[in-house]
């Protein structure tokens, strides 16, 4: 079972996928700590929450997947579609644990999160490497 993963191309994406999930979710858990400071402090509206909170995992989703590009160097859009889909769904199952909060928010904030991804994705490719001399 494990040869044929290492005789694969899939071995090149797969370390880099893990780390670039790694990379995303921990980008999103410091934004939202320090979205949590900033809150206790700041008198904020309860509306600007979930904008705050999409923005958030946006930019978590768009880290881990440029991260995940960047180190694998190919399949820019295939990468962003699933790490994106995956990182999308570890969001969506997170918020379902805690709301119960359905409906067109929770696609809407999906496909935000999926389109930032697959932007990750191909900037990640296409980011010249520096050569050293």
């Amino acid at each position: 079972m494990f040869e044929s993963l290492r005789k694969s191309k899939m071995r090149f994406v797969l370390g880099p996928f893990c780390l670039g999930i790694l990379c995303g979710t921990g980008t999103v858990l410091l934004l939202m700590l320090l979205t949590a400071a900033v809150l206790h402090f700041a008198d904020l509206p309860l509306a600007a929450l979930s904008v705050i909170g999409t923005v958030i995992l946006m930019a978590g989703g768009f880290l881990g997947t440029f991260v995940t590009a960047l180190i694998a160097r190919r399949m820019g859009l295939l990468i962003g579609i699933a790490s994106g889909a995956v990182f999308a769904g570890i969001s969506l199952l997170a918020g379902r644990l805690v709301s119960d909060v359905g409906g067109t928010p929770v696609w809407s904030r999906f496909f935000l999160l999926l389109a930032a991804a697959i932007v990750g994705g191909i900037l990640g490719v296409n980011k010249k490497q520096r050569r050293r001399r």
